[in-house]
């Protein structure tokens, strides 16, 4: 169960990087089950303690530190088919969403020489007297990964599939496949040699309607320092801007505008708003791909924002964004200030059909009152912004 901790205090510099508790990773990783915890004292020296050592936050004051959950649907698949499986009434449900993740397919893209980063990897509806239909397409992640759905938004014309793969413009043929879910399907380009990209390209898209009233400020206070330790590691490799967003529309400069005039824009903005937020419109945005480098090996979208309402103009319009988002291998990674809200179904959503993971909020005193998660990884905001990126990328 989704529970909540505390909220404790630490001063927090804008410019220079202090030291920060490493992640604790409270998943399983060994299957898709949920572990069963027992009462005894944890061994903190084992990986997936539950203990959150906060001691080195115990006596500063000049600032709140938020925490985060993170979680991957995607890593614990038979946990999220359940999930929507379940009709019982209940505020938060996955179907105004018009997301059907039934028939996932995995692809795992490698050579002699290791998995392959950014292969091209397209899902066929095959018929017997047609030429088949791209139903999904997908670019494989660094660890030569990707997921690609069959019927993800209305249902297909026929029940059989295929997949292939482009690398480095290298085609296959189409391979007939079934949906296995989380189970891979292998394509070995054994000797051939393909290039490598560098590049990496993160947006980060803020939305600053009053619903990010708690969020806002620490995401001003933190994100400067994401930033500094990002470039500190990746150099020039590394490209990032900054687009806001709130109930007037998507604010975005250039693809390749300096993240000293995001940062400033994003210090500039305050929670306010509480209509419609163009969710649609800043997925679309971001789906264009003069918005990518396409020598890029990691093409990363943090959002960090609050719910919107479902609609059916929305969802049609989200649908196509998610479809290109994909297409484009730009990995999804929403960061959600309001789990307990309805839409926590359509931020997941946009991480499973991306290939990206799902993180919240922990707020005091509050609890989701529903099995929404199993055991998920626990970091303050600044290392949970900075662990995603370096997971996609290392």
């Amino acid at each position: 169960m989704l529970r909540v901790l505390p909220i404790v205090l630490l001063g927090v510099g804008c410019v220079s990087v202090p030291d920060r508790p490493d992640l604790v990773d409270l998943r399983d990783d060994t299957d898709d089950t949920v572990p069963v915890v027992d009462d005894t004292e944890p061994d903190t020296d084992l990986p997936g303690s539950r203990d959150l050592d906060l001691a080195p936050f115990a006596d500063t004051a000049d600032s709140e530190v938020v925490l985060t959950g993170r979680w991957s649907d995607l890593d614990h698949w038979d946990f999220w088919q359940d999930l929507v499986a379940d009709t019982s009434p209940h505020y938060l449900s996955n179907a105004p969403w018009g997301f059907d993740t039934s028939q996932r397919f995995t692809v795992y893209v490698t050579t002699d020489d290791g998995p392959v980063t950014d292969a091209t990897v397209t899902l066929y509806n095959t018929h017997a007297s047609a030429t088949p239909d791209a139903a999904w397409s997908a670019r494989t992640g660094r660890d030569g990964t990707a997921a690609l759905f069959g019927g993800l938004f209305a249902a297909p014309t026929s029940s059989t599939w295929s997949l292939a793969t482009v690398a480095d413009g290298q085609v296959s043929e189409k391979h007939p496949v079934d949906a296995l879910g989380a189970t891979p399907h292998v394509f070995d380009l054994r000797d051939e040699a393909v290039a490598s990209p560098s590049a990496i390209d993160v947006i980060w898209a803020v939305d600053t309607r009053a619903a990010m009233a708690d969020l806002l400020p620490q995401v001003q206070l933190e994100l400067p320092d994401v930033v500094v330790t990002l470039r500190t590691t990746y150099g020039d490799d590394l490209r990032m801007t900054i687009v806001t967003y709130d109930t007037d529309g998507v604010h975005a400069g250039p693809a390749d505008e300096p993240i000293a005039d995001g940062l400033a824009r994003l210090s500039a903005a305050h929670a306010a708003g509480s209509g419609r937020v163009p969710l649609d419109d800043l997925l679309q945005a971001a789906a264009n791909p003069v918005r990518w480098r396409p020598e890029a090996r990691a093409r990363v979208l943090v959002l960090l924002g609050a719910s919107t309402d479902a609609g059916p103009a929305l969802n049609e319009r989200i649908h196509v964004a998610v479809a290109d988002l994909a297409a484009t291998g730009v990995r999804v990674h929403p960061l959600q200030a309001d789990p307990d809200a309805s839409g926590s179904f359509l931020f997941r959503n946009l991480a499973i059909a991306t290939g990206g993971d799902w993180s919240f909020v922990l707020r005091p005193a509050r609890d989701l009152g529903t099995d929404l998660v199993g055991d998920y990884a626990v970091a303050t905001l600044y290392d949970n912004l900075v662990t995603t990126v370096r997971d996609a990328v290392k």
